[in-house]
């Protein structure tokens, strides 16, 4: 070898030495200010330790969280005010975003001592030969180190002064506000019934023989009447259509459409009703079918000046007159909800018109269906059980007798108080809905569960506003239309409850999990790595257990979220978990057996949507197909 090519390999050697060392000479020298200094798109060495409980732990390990990272000699004044202010830290209750972890080259019963006399409660790690202690500090033995949820080092401090405390919370209170902002900029699962359903393109000629489009009715409202000459309630109902008509005719299109006219009547049969606007005939019922309007009549159809249907009325409402004249001040910005009665109920057929979303969830619950539970125990007539069965027993507007069918169930108001508690005067104090449960729900008929966590279940604070849907049965809904629409979230899990992951439910679970973990679920996110698309946010969602959620999945240093897990369906088990063998099903806040307001295909559904997966197909008993041996 000559001796230019020894040179060469000695630069080249110098030179990898000099890379491998950079950072640690670099963060010694950039902390030697006692004011401590922050560092901007520095990778945080990779490291690999073993904690005192004898769990590996490693850079991956933490990748999505928040890291604190300090290292400590094992003795001195430094050493105790470094870990009492690290207890400090940890004791705030962050660890959903905030890890910590203490390397030192002390023996491991002297770690074993300090967390004892400190009172350290995180994980704690023997690094015995140095080598993580030196890549990250060179010839020191104190440091600390915060690296954000990207594995970059923003802020490290070798010399640790009494005042150090409102310095580090700065640079937490950064750090979290950064984490926040990347989990709130992830995609959420937009489903496609959400929105709001286009008018159908339609095209007919009326009975005096003019040709009508849809394109034409764009701009303004439209009220889309589907009738029968036959059809006695459409005779009923013609009146109050009349009334709106003259009222709105100026700045809303009314719009008939009718199937036959076998003896030629129809037009002089609709003047003697007072209805003057175009009727379009319809023999094929192809715009009947458009309008997925061919079940009943009368059959209302209200769409807003863009085009977007928002109401559907069957049959002759009880209030039909309030009602009609509602939908159309709502369509055209001109209802004032503070001149709804403070004293006279209204249905809650009313309150969908401004509350569709609310009025869908809660269709899905128990108190929509109240009346039921009485006429099966035979329980129907008595008025001690109708005064929690039914909306303003005896009260102005509210339910009289089985004439006044409209206020039968527990309805909104029944919560929110008369009106919704819109028109009481500025100042006047609303039902506390809260107490309003425990007028009802008391003595043998108490709530299985906290109350707390029951309001969590009916509540509507989560329910995308969004969601405004149009149809609606004033009869019955089936139970498929009412799982396609439903909220975003079919379930309102506990805020503030951590996942834990499907490997804590296996040691009481254990069939059930071993059965899991085979299963298509617990092999979800197999088959995006097969795909190449484990990296596709829009794809975690439905793939891994709280994608997007402070203590959900966040990669490969969280397996036991990967999949689609007990918590996709059951709920965040972190109280069921602590609750140990008194674990009961009101720690859990999704689908338990007991929960009568739970539905398995609106969650299923979320997912398995038609665009996703177009063959879906619910079991005919899906509890026993997802747990097929259940405890």
């Amino acid at each position: 070898m000559t001796r230019s090519h020894i040179r060469i390999v000695i630069l080249a050697v110098a030179l990898l030495v000099g890379i491998t060392t950079a950072f640690a000479q670099g963060t010694a020298k950039a902390a030697a200010a006692p004011t401590g200094n922050r560092l901007r798109d520095l990778p945080a060495p990779d490291f690999q330790l073993t904690t005192l409980a004898g769990e590996p732990v490693s850079s991956e390990r933490y990748a999505g969280w928040i890291l604190v990272l300090h290292f400590f000699a094992g003795e001195g004044a430094e050493t105790e005010r470094l870990l009492k202010e690290m207890s400090f830290f940890h004791s705030r209750g962050r660890e959903l975003e905030i890890a910590y972890l203490g390397v030192s080259t002390a023996p491991r019963e002297r770690l074993q001592a300090l967390a004892g006399l400190y009172g350290v409660e995180y994980d704690l790690a023997v690094d015995k030969d140095g080598e993580v202690t030196r890549r990250f500090l060179g010839g020191r033995t104190t440091g600390m180190f915060l690296i954000d949820h990207r594995g970059t080092a923003r802020f490290i401090r070798e010399d640790f002064p009494t005042a150090m405390r409102d310095i580090t919370r700065g640079v937490l209170s950064r750090l979290l506000n950064e984490l926040r902002e990347s989990l709130r900029t992830r995609p959420r699962l937009e489903i496609p019934w959400r929105l709001l359903p286009a008018m159908p393109a339609f095209s007919g000629t009326d009975l005096d023989g003019h040709r009508h489009t849809s394109q034409e009715y764009l701009g303004k409202p439209l009220l889309v009447y589907f009738l029968e000459s036959e059809c006695v309630h459409c005779k009923t109902l013609a009146p109050f259509l009349s009334e709106i008509y003259f009222r709105y005719r100026n700045r809303i299109r009314f719009l008939g459409i009718a199937t036959e006219d076998p003896e030629g009547d129809l037009k002089q049969q609709l003047a003697i009703m007072g209805l003057p606007f175009p009727v379009i005939l319809d023999p094929e019922r192809s715009i009947r079918r458009s309008f997925n309007s061919l079940r009943g009549n009368p059959n209302l159809v209200w769409v807003d000046a863009k085009g977007q249907m928002r109401w559907r009325e069957l049959g002759v409402p009880e209030d039909a007159a309030s009602l009609l004249d509602l939908e159309a001040r709502v369509l055209l910005g001109e209802a004032d909800p503070a001149k709804l009665s403070a004293t006279d109920y209204m249905g809650s057929r009313t309150c969908r018109v401004c509350h569709e979303p609310e009025f869908r969830d809660w269709l899905k619950t128990p108190h929509a269906n109240a009346m039921i539970s009485l006429q099966n125990g035979n329980d129907w007539s008595r008025h001690e059980c109708l005064s929690c069965h039914v909306t303003g027993l005896q009260q102005p507007g509210g339910y009289k007798d089985a004439s006044s069918s409209r206020m039968a169930q527990v309805q909104c108001e029944s919560c929110h108080g008369i009106g919704g508690g819109h028109g009481l005067p500025q100042g006047a104090a609303r039902m506390n809905a809260m107490s309003q449960c425990l007028q009802c729900h008391k003595g043998k008929y108490e709530l299985q569960q906290s109350l707390h966590q029951s309001v969590a279940w009916m509540s509507h604070r989560n329910t995308p506003d969004a969601a405004t849907l149009y149809a609606y049965s004033p009869g019955h809904i089936d139970e498929a239309d009412r799982a396609l629409r439903n909220r975003l979230h079919a379930l309102t899990f506990l805020r503030g409850t951590a996942y834990v992951g499907s490997d804590a439910c296996a040691p009481c679970h254990a069939e059930l999990f071993k059965k899991w973990k085979t299963s298509g679920h617990g092999k979800a996110l197999r088959t995006l790595q097969a795909a190449g698309r484990e990296d596709e946010q829009e794809c975690l969602l439905c793939h891994t257990t709280a994608y997007g959620e402070l203590s959900g999945y966040r990669g490969s240093n969280t397996p036991s979220l990967a999949g689609v897990g007990c918590e996709s369906c059951h709920g965040p088990g972190a109280d069921h978990v602590a609750a140990g063998v008194d674990a009961t099903a009101a720690s859990i806040y999704g689908l338990v057996s007991d929960c009568d307001s739970c539905q398995l295909e609106p969650g299923c559904r979320t997912c398995h949507d038609s665009e996703n997966d177009p063959g879906f197909r619910m079991p005919e008993n899906v509890q026993q197909a997802v747990h097929p041996a259940k405890r």
